[in-house]
């Protein structure tokens, strides 16, 4: 509970008790209170405004609540007691209700943003929990921070974290829900950022282990298409939190360090919405061993040392190893420290188990002398064609990193050209809806992956090694289409000299 000064705590208990809908009509003594006890709707109404008063008085606090309390005074004494008729009393109980409640009305505009932003954001609004929202709200309003100019990169960037192929929440109507409140968020953070919840200490720090911060690493150390677009990510979200933070020192004449505060704070909310709806149990906190790997300078040596030493609770499982493997190949380690690793896996296991949400060997195509060590030991055991969520193998990803090499390698070790994403109607069958909700270029093949980002060479690699050329995806695009969406000529005129034309203008 806040202690209030003397002078303040007068106010507010003068304003409990004329506002409030339980004072005993039997002792009104005003013009005012024997009008709203004899009126059910004044009555009605002073309840609904006493309601709303109670609860700023509980979300607010410091310089915004002495606000609230003098011009809640200044309104009992300036307006409602000057009315001696009832209908006097409708009209400024009505728009003094709109005033502390402007959703009371089913409907939040920018200026009642403007006007009243501690009424607003200071309490849940009811926006709704599928398509529908019962409060129509000016989500696009110049002040929130979907609209503030040096915010745009990084609103994007999360939307394409968010994406298909990115962190997810469950498909259905809640989706909708989720992104109204989103929004209404960004609101709050550019009208009203002091109603904000601190962002977790340190967060994206090397140092950092809280859920989020642990979640985003191993979100990236996925695959190298997350990686890349984690480091994007958080470049972007260090310069946007800087300017976030002189924007709120300007526009409400915040101290630097409150405004820093509050800027981590906003930012977060953009972090959480490329996290989507991850399950925190899930997340597991770093080994020595994964924060060693993620060091450049880590040699062969300090890797057989660290797990020699095993984690905290004792020696490092296949499992852990496992991770650590993955780890050393998404950032590109050199291959004695890969072998550092591999040495100490049960190669039954390495040959025999991966469940995780990339191909083990996807991660490889990036460093030929690993791919090739890998391939070697997992050779005969299928791991070559094992797929992802999407459907995608180590084929797709080398060919979309243009790693001809690569590409050559997994050939030669059986992978399958003609392996396509998964269908449409496949994915609806299992309980994927929450991993893809948004499904797009299913049943693509490896050519198309190629026609669209990679080479003429590598169309003729693919071809050579039999993909079909006239394969179509679910949408029935085939291979000339991909190339003709990216805009790549060359892939256009070769696959024409394989006779291909467009299925779609």
């Amino acid at each position: 509970m806040k202690k209030l000064p003397l002078g303040l705590l007068l106010i507010v208990l003068f304003c409990a008790r004329a506002t409030a809908a339980g004072f005993d009509c039997e002792l009104a003594s005003s013009v005012q209170e024997k009008l709203i006890c004899a009126n059910p709707e004044l009555s009605e109404l002073d309840s609904q405004i006493g309601a709303a008063y109670q609860i700023a008085l509980n979300q607010l606090e410091g310089a915004v609540l002495t606000r609230m309390t003098l011009a809640q005074s200044r309104w009992l004494r300036n307006t409602r007691n000057r009315c001696q008729t009832a209908a006097c009393l409708l009209t400024v109980y009505k728009k003094r209700l709109n005033e502390m409640d402007p959703a009371s009305d089913n409907s939040i505009s920018c200026e009642e943003m403007r006007t009243y932003p501690e009424n607003i954001f200071t309490k849940p609004q009811d926006l709704g929990s599928g398509h529908v929202s019962p409060v129509q709200v000016d989500y696009r309003c110049p002040e929130s921070l979907s609209s503030l100019p040096f915010m745009q990169k990084l609103l994007r960037l999360a939307e394409q974290i968010h994406g298909p192929d990115g962190p997810q929440e469950c498909s259905g109507s809640i989706v909708y829900a989720i992104r109204r409140h989103y929004e209404f968020d960004l609101a709050g953070a550019g009208f009203f950022p002091q109603s904000l919840k601190p962002a977790p200490a340190q967060f994206m720090s090397v140092a950092s282990d809280d859920k989020f911060s642990l979640y985003f690493r191993h979100w990236g150390e996925q695959s190298h298409r997350n990686l890349v677009r984690y480091r994007e990510f958080f470049a972007e979200y260090s310069r946007a939190q800087a300017s976030l933070a002189l924007h709120f020192q300007r526009q409400f004449q915040l101290s630097r360090s409150d405004a820093k505060t509050r800027a981590e704070s906003a930012v977060f909310l953009v972090a959480q919405r490329a996290a989507g709806s991850f399950s925190r149990g899930t997340v597991i906190p770093d080994s020595a061993l994964l924060r060693l790997l993620r060091t450049a300078t880590s040699t062969p040596a300090a890797i057989r040392q660290a797990i020699e030493r095993g984690a905290n609770s004792g020696p490092y499982s296949d499992g852990e190893l496992e991770q650590a493997l993955r780890v050393a190949l998404v950032h590109e380690r050199p291959l004695a420290v890969v072998k550092s690793i591999t040495e100490r896996i049960d190669l039954d296991y390495l040959r025999s188990h991966d469940n995780a949400s990339e191909p083990l060997l996807s991660l490889a195509v990036r460093n030929q002398a690993s791919l090739d060590y890998l391939l070697r030991l997992v050779k005969g055991h299928g791991q070559v064609n094992l797929r992802n969520g999407f459907g995608e193998t180590a084929l797709f990803y080398a060919v979309g990193h243009g790693r001809h090499a690569a590409v050559k390698s997994l050939i030669g070790a059986g992978a399958d050209v003609n392996l396509a994403y998964r269908t449409s109607a496949e994915l609806q069958a299992e309980p994927l809806t929450c991993v893809f909700p948004v499904l797009e270029d299913t049943r693509r093949t490896a050519l198309m992956h190629a026609a669209q980002h990679s080479d003429v060479n590598m169309l003729a690699l693919l071809v050579a090694a039999g993909a079909v050329t006239a394969a179509t995806d679910d949408r029935e695009q085939n291979a000339m289409d991909y190339a003709v969406r990216a805009n790549r000529p060359h892939n256009q005129a070769w696959l024409r000299a394989q006779g291909l034309r467009q299925t779609t203008q």
